[in-house]
């Protein structure tokens, strides 16, 4: 099965652990994404705040890269972008001629409406299917205790999966024969770039959701977004100095747990690169 894919800013640096473990499990799977040719920044959050059609205009040229009817995206700050101009652009038919003409020269053809875009754990659970993904499981996660956390870009209305209380996560985890425990912030924000312009209200976002893992009992975070894993993994250290507790669980994409459920090494999983230790969490099940 081959996906046309965007990759992100992310994927090919900060969250090169992410990609590795994609590119191991898709290959487990008989998948292979396809990097679209030339692909830029999508504008993310950030864009949008100095000129909202320029922002478009970013996310708008790597639809109109893709040459298939699908685009597979694995950050979730870059599919809620993305998916949300794909929207715009079908709504608003006039935005989307005007930016595909300054895109393309005057080319007006439509192109930018084209791919419907989705998120890898969407191409997971509805394209793959979990029977597929159980069927390569030999290092089943018994004994792990682990949190789903989805972030607040993943299930934002017009997804793919209940923006209040979704399941695609928790449903994976189990069917990987992990002890999925209940999460309720599971969809709260991780302060994502706030970090930047307001590090404490960050930090307390951030410690809100590792209080209530902890206080659920859980040994691990699983993650689908490079931005949430940066924010629970690289901060928990000042998040315990700032309000003095200690945290110390591991934040680990759900792709490389997917990877380890299969068999695959933590090293090709890319396990060794996060800041909180993995090592004794997943010591019963490699």
């Amino acid at each position: 099965m081959i996906y046309s894919y965007y990759p992100g800013c992310s994927l090919h640096g900060a969250a090169l652990d992410y990609q590795m473990s994609i590119d191991e499990t898709c290959k487990k799977l008989g998948m292979e994404l396809l990097e679209i040719k030339d692909w830029n920044c999508c504008g993310a959050t950030a864009a949008a705040a100095e000129d909202q059609k320029m922002a478009l205009a970013l996310a708008g040229l790597n639809l109109m890269k893709c040459k298939q009817e699908e685009l597979v995206v694995s950050c979730n700050a870059c599919y809620m972008r993305l998916s949300q101009v794909h929207v715009k652009f079908a709504k608003y038919p006039d935005l989307a001629k005007e930016l595909t003409q300054l895109l393309t020269g005057g080319n007006d053809k439509g192109i930018i409406t084209k791919p419907k875009v989705k998120h890898l754990l969407q191409i997971f659970m509805e394209d793959i299917g979990l029977d597929r993904i159980q069927k390569e499981v030999v290092n089943p996660l018994k004994e792990l205790e682990i949190v789903p956390y989805y972030g607040c870009q993943i299930v934002r209305p017009g997804g793919f999966d209940d923006p209040e209380q979704p399941t695609s996560l928790d449903d994976l985890l189990a069917g990987l024969g992990a002890k999925v425990l209940p999460y309720y912030r599971k969809t709260r924000c991780c302060g994502n770039s706030l970090v930047i312009s307001n590090e404490d209200l960050a930090l307390k976002m951030i410690k809100e959701l590792l209080d209530e893992a902890k206080e659920a009992g859980a040994r691990a975070v699983a993650v689908t977004c490079p931005v949430c894993q940066l924010n629970l993994d690289a901060y928990q250290d000042k998040v315990s100095k700032k309000y003095g507790k200690t945290y110390d669980i591991p934040v680990i994409y759900f792709t490389q747990l997917m990877g380890v459920a299969f068999g695959i090494s933590k090293e090709k999983l890319g396990l060794n690169k996060s800041i909180v230790s993995s090592n004794k969490v997943l010591k019963s099940v490699v």
